[in-house]
């Protein structure tokens, strides 16, 4: 909790010089629309096409063999009760989280309360 608050707490407040923070949720579920705007906010331009990559993007071997593509992610990730499935299993981390996390940040970034 601490880790994310000061992480993205610093990114967040920079003003020494321009930053862009693009959310993965915002890549998975609006890819095509997140990326046309980090193009425009670059001062460029998106291509006619754009396609999606459904292999995963680590490879199948090594440490990542196993990883989930793109397709699998998305059932994950689009279903709440499996996105949130092994994580803060435990009511005193579910408390702590509800206590600690920065409840501006959550908010800037479109995260509900937990």
């Amino acid at each position: 909790v601490e880790l994310w608050n000061v992480w993205y707490g610093d990114w967040y407040d920079v003003v020494e010089f321009p930053r862009l923070m693009v959310r993965f949720e915002d890549l998975m579920f609006h890819a095509e629309d997140t990326v046309t705007q980090v193009c425009e906010c670059g001062g460029g331009t998106m291509r006619s096409w754009f396609r999606y990559v459904e292999d995963s993007a680590k490879g199948q071997y090594g440490p990542h063999a196993g990883s989930a593509g793109f397709l699998a992610s998305l059932v994950t990730y689009g279903n709440s009760t499996l996105r949130m499935e092994g994580i803060l299993t435990d009511e005193k981390d579910v408390a702590y989280a509800r206590q600690h996390l920065d409840t501006d940040l959550m908010d800037i970034f479109g995260y509900a309360p937990i």
